[in-house]
């Protein structure tokens, strides 16, 4: 992404932080990281908006700068709209005009705009808003209600202006707590992965659910979804070290008709976020702190594939022990040159997902860590860390969960 403009300059109160006056030269973009932790001003679980600008090499070498720091909460009322608790997922729309945030404590879903960092419209269509998923074609984005065993179609109009982005809301349930609703790039269908495990395939023009995979098909908890060609790949996670977690390919060509599915096995433990570097799938681990790197070049499906070669595993990047520090690595991305990627760190007293009797999500370097992609994506190395604070009392409570790079 080219971006050429003066850094907006925000009213006294709501960026807590500007670096006003600043131009972006040629081959710059932005990393986005959401902490989940309290507000600035002492409001529970107000969550926090850091924006980090560079190029491949800025970043890499940890030099990007901070240019906003933005309480979410006070942006959301100074708008005019009321303020979500727990802002844990987040998303650019097709375009990146637009930054979705989903709140996993409240039902606040915010559309904030990527140029002037302004929270510009709020829905609440539900009891919460874990994930808000924006569709491929802009039209609507699909709300995961885990509260409420519920998804919810919001139609969506990214040129309506402030307070015209979101639309009209249909609901209708699933078969679980619905966790991460993964739509696939013709916007047709929804992956939905269910917090007990199984997971429900949903026609999104109809909304009917048209295929269900019981938590012996499907384990719990995934979150990572990503599509190539014609596959869909979702994972599950848990925080048990003695579990195994999987990633599942599923046949997309196939429907209509029910997809077939192959179940990948995962070395590490609490499989979390993924994305695709070229023809390799990264899978971050978040309680072991690695990445496992699958190559995914060859269609598992194919009648002419090995089915000793369908997804081989070709490396594991340990972050153990590195300058990223305890990554508790959570949600990822990687730039669109491919050169880097990005991780969310956990932080040493994480709200969310985290099981007490194994610590699967707490870290000790809550921020954002760099890895610089080897070659055209089969290996990575651990480059830079950005420490994003937040101690209150003598505490360090900062908890980035979500994370997105806008290109």
């Amino acid at each position: 992404m080219n971006i050429n403009r003066a850094i907006f300059a925000f009213l006294a109160g709501l960026a807590l932080s500007v670096a006003a006056g600043t131009s972006y030269a040629h081959g710059n973009y932005e990393v986005w990281a959401v902490d989940q932790s309290d507000s600035l001003d002492g409001t529970p679980i107000g969550g926090v908006l850091y924006v980090l600008s560079g190029s491949d090499e800025d970043f890499l070498k940890g030099e990007a700068r901070l240019t906003h720091k933005i309480d979410l909460q006070k942006a959301a009322t100074a708008a005019g709209f009321s303020g979500g608790s727990k802002p844990h997922m987040t998303l650019f729309n097709t375009g990146a005009t637009h930054m979705i945030i989903g709140h996993a404590a409240s039902g606040h879903a915010y559309a904030v705009d990527a140029e002037t960092k302004a929270v510009v419209d709020v829905v609440t269509p539900g009891k919460n808003s874990h994930a808000v998923i924006p569709a491929p074609n802009n039209k609507f984005i699909i709300v995961a209600d885990i509260k409420g065993k519920t998804i919810h179609k919001v139609l969506t109009n990214y040129d309506g202006g402030k307070g015209n982005i979101f639309g009209a809301v249909t609901s209708m349930g699933v078969n679980g707590k619905p966790i991460c609703p993964i739509i696939a790039a013709d916007s047709k269908y929804a992956y939905v992965t269910l917090a007990g495990g199984g997971l429900d395939i949903v026609d999104l023009g109809e909304m009917r659910i048209v295929h269900s995979y019981s938590k012996e098909e499907i384990g719990p908890k995934g979150c990572g979804g990503i599509q190539k060609g014609n596959v869909v790949f979702v994972n599950s996670g848990n925080p048990d070290p003695q579990d195994v977690d999987f990633v599942y390919a599923f046949n997309h060509a196939q429907l209509p008709s029910k997809p077939d599915v192959y179940a990948i096995p995962q070395s590490g433990n609490d499989s979390h976020g993924m994305l695709l570097a070229g023809n390799y799938l990264w899978v971050g681990n978040r309680a072991s702190n690695t990445i496992n790197v699958h190559n995914v070049r060859k269609n598992p499906f194919d009648a002419g594939t090995d089915p000793a070669d369908r997804v081989p595993l070709v490396s594991v990047i340990d972050l153990k022990g590195t300058k990223l520090g305890d990554t508790a690595p959570d949600l990822i991305d990687i730039s669109s040159s491919g050169r880097v990627v990005f991780i969310a760190q956990r932080g040493p007293k994480p709200i969310s997902a985290n099981n007490a009797s194994f610590n699967n999500a707490r870290g000790d370097s809550p921020g954002v860590g760099v890895v610089k992609v080897i070659g055209t994506g089969k290996r990575g190395v651990p480059s830079a860390h950005y420490s994003l604070s937040h101690v209150v009392g003598g505490v360090e409570i900062a908890d980035i969960h979500a994370l997105r790079v806008r290109k």
